[in-house]
């Protein structure tokens, strides 16, 4: 979201009264947009081809498909004084048999680019016959997300405060509250804005993790820039050396850049345990010694690491490393 949106809906929502209303014989015309984002429609709305635009139904309409109503709709800049001609002007009769509530038009996205637009439309009523006219609705497009304005991306998030790594499982507080919360930087001066959202990556998946489970919502408001990682993500990754990134969302839905990379150590599994002393073939059980005719029938030396607790097998278990010294010198 650019600056003169953020600055609109300050203003608005801060104004304790609002404008005054045009006089009109006519509703302003009507469109989705985004829920408490009067006029700023989404991301997908603003790339899309077509827009409907919907016109109330008006008093003393047609019902007559012979002798319709004709309904001229105007687009100017907001900033501008003064409307042009028309963009389209077409004739429209109400089906008095179906309970219409609007005539529609189409919107094509080249009268609409980002910027801020006012939408008004005029109906010559046959009846009367009167030519009337609506009160204005603003239109906003906005296709900046968040850091648009930054050449770089999203600063890494921050790990939780108090937290030293290896990241194990006495850092999680108790079920059902146990999650971490980690944190991203301030990005005022980066587009922040209320109805910004998160979403957050782990272990350098493709796929957003639910922060608050057992809701399988990925979107996490960003209130006070904290976010949480719930125990059950973390372990259904492996322990050793896993990442953490996010993306921003506006309330349009403009998605920011992928942030840079959060790398830290998770060690939820317990260490070995009960670590015995190594056996060397031929000598350990035995006499103590390995001597060359020990080594000539194996042609090497073969040592056994024996059974200990919480061992882990497979490519990602455990790593031994041996170490082999005289016994005099080093």
């Amino acid at each position: 979201m650019n600056k003169k949106t953020r600055d609109y809906f300050a203003k608005l929502n801060a104004a304790k009264n609002p404008p005054p209303a045009v006089l009109a014989e006519l509703d302003a015309p009507e469109f989705d947009f985004v829920p408490g984002f009067p006029g700023l429609i989404s991301r997908v709305q603003a790339l899309a081809e077509n827009m409907e635009l919907r016109l109330p139904r008006w008093a003393d309409f047609s019902t007559d498909p012979l002798n319709p109503d004709t309904v001229s709709v105007y687009i100017k800049p907001a900033d501008d004084s003064e409307y042009g001609d028309p963009f389209i002007t077409f004739e429209y009769s109400f089906d008095g048999t179906l309970p219409e509530a609007f005539a529609t038009t189409n919107i094509v996205r080249g009268r609409r680019t980002p910027g801020f637009w006012d939408i008004k439309y005029r109906v010559y009523i046959v009846r009367i016959p009167n030519l009337s006219e609506s009160d204005p609705t603003r239109l906003i497009v906005d296709t900046d997300a968040p850091y648009a304005s930054s050449p770089d991306n999203p600063p890494a998030a921050i790990l939780p405060a108090g937290v030293t790594l290896p990241i194990d499982l006495t850092d999680f507080p108790a079920p059902p509250n146990d999650r971490l919360f980690f944190s991203i930087p301030d990005y005022v001066a980066f587009g922040r804005a209320p109805g910004d959202t998160l979403r957050l990556y782990y272990n350098n998946s493709d796929t957003p993790y639910p922060p608050d489970p057992p809701s399988t919502d990925v979107d996490w408001s960003v209130t006070d820039l904290r976010f949480p990682l719930p125990r059950s993500v973390v372990q259904a990754g492996p322990d050793g050396f896993n990442t953490l990134r996010y993306e921003l969302l506006d309330a349009a839905r403009n998605v920011s850049r992928l942030s840079s990379t959060l790398s830290f150590d998770v060690a939820l599994m317990p260490g070995p345990r009960n670590l015995r002393a190594p056996l060397i073939n031929r000598a350990i059980p035995g006499d103590g010694l390995f001597d060359r005719v020990d080594a000539s029938i194996d042609f090497r030396m073969i040592v056994r690491i024996q059974a200990h607790d919480d061992f882990q097998r497979g490519n990602d278990g455990d790593y031994f490393g041996l170490t082999l010294s005289p016994s005099v010198g080093t």
